[in-house]
């Protein structure tokens, strides 16, 4: 006798790859506390210490993104429950469920705090971009800022058409299919778009200044590699963000069924990106002004910084005392 549900086996396999997305989704938002934990007791460490050099907007920051990045998962979670549990006798099943209840407040609140957290790392990117090429002409420092501002507006503006266009049932694309207008696609490639320019232009900026680095110190040493290194450069231009947009835009175009796992994945990756980044700069690995307007000198102060001497514990003396009991006299 089977017990498999009386659905298709497309059905099963979007919510196989539904439930799958949830488990991926919730190590990564671990991953997410553990950073958040680690960045907050430095942050607070700077502030008490009084060397603030802007720890308080990190501080404000970190939470704003840690509290989106908290509602967004615990939102979907819910949305889980109402549609595996709550509603599972649902016509059509989970899958089903879900569109129907697409603009549900649940999901609303899980969608506004989903294109929060974006905003938020995306911001941080351009912020990032713009320290690093701070250094450069005048000319192309202005062509640079132009890109990103037209950028940043586009995406936001699509933003809002799409948040507007899934707050009502009736103009949600997951309920009518044959609306003119279908801002899902246009969100996720304009966010895609952001991403790989900002990211493009962070590396180009990197590999640059790795070369000539290369050229003047030792490639292994410890200071050279911790700041052209490979995890460096992931890091700082939040390749992982922009790869786990990609991979969503890739299956969604497609129409896979992973694109259920990719969407609640990707709604995390952008917190995780802008964690690893804020946990770098605490670091002071991170690129910054002086990186790249006084290569030489910054990377020849970090070479010539003292290193302290190991000592190792010494063991205990062992003191061996022989008596020859032929010379005791009583």
């Amino acid at each position: 006798m089977s017990w498999t549900p009386d659905e298709t086996s497309t059905q099963l396999a979007i919510e196989t790859a539904w439930l799958q997305g949830c488990v991926a989704a919730g190590v990564v938002y671990g991953v997410v506390v553990v950073l958040f934990v680690i960045c907050f007791y430095k942050l607070w460490e700077r502030i008490r210490s009084k060397r603030k050099e802007a720890a308080n907007f990190m501080l404000i920051y970190l939470i704003t993104v840690f509290a989106c990045a908290t509602v967004v998962f615990a939102t979907n979670s819910a949305f889980v429950q109402l549609a595996f549990i709550n509603n599972r006798d649902y016509p059509g099943g989970p899958g089903a469920y879900t569109s129907a209840m697409f603009s549900s407040p649940v999901n609303l609140v899980s969608s506004t705090a989903c294109v929060l957290a974006s905003w938020c790392a995306t911001g941080l990117m351009a912020w990032r971009c713009i320290i690093i090429y701070q250094s450069c002409e005048y000319v192309v420092k202005r062509l640079i800022y132009g890109c990103l501002s037209l950028v940043a507006v586009g995406f936001i503006a699509i933003s809002l058409l799409w948040l507007v266009q899934v707050c009502s049932p009736a103009s949600s694309p997951a309920q009518n299919t044959m609306m003119s207008v279908n801002y899902t696609t246009p969100f996720f490639s304009t966010a895609l778009v952001t991403n790989v320019i900002i990211t493009v232009l962070i590396v180009a900026r990197i590999l640059i200044h790795r070369r000539e680095m290369k050229r003047q110190f030792d490639p292994e040493d410890y200071a050279v590699c911790s700041y052209t290194g490979l995890p460096a450069i992931i890091i700082e231009s939040a390749s992982i963000y922009t790869a786990s947009y990609l991979l969503f835009i890739i299956s969604f175009a497609t129409n896979s069924v992973s694109q259920m796992a990719f969407l609640q994945v990707v709604s995390h990756m952008d917190t995780l990106a802008s964690f690893l980044i804020v946990y770098r700069v605490l670091q002071g690995k991170a690129w910054t002004r002086e990186t790249f307007s006084h290569p030489n000198e910054f990377m020849s102060d970090k070479l010539s910084r003292p290193i302290s001497p190991i000592r190792f514990k010494q063991p205990p003396m062992e003191v061996q005392v022989t008596v020859d009991v032929s010379e005791i006299h009583v």
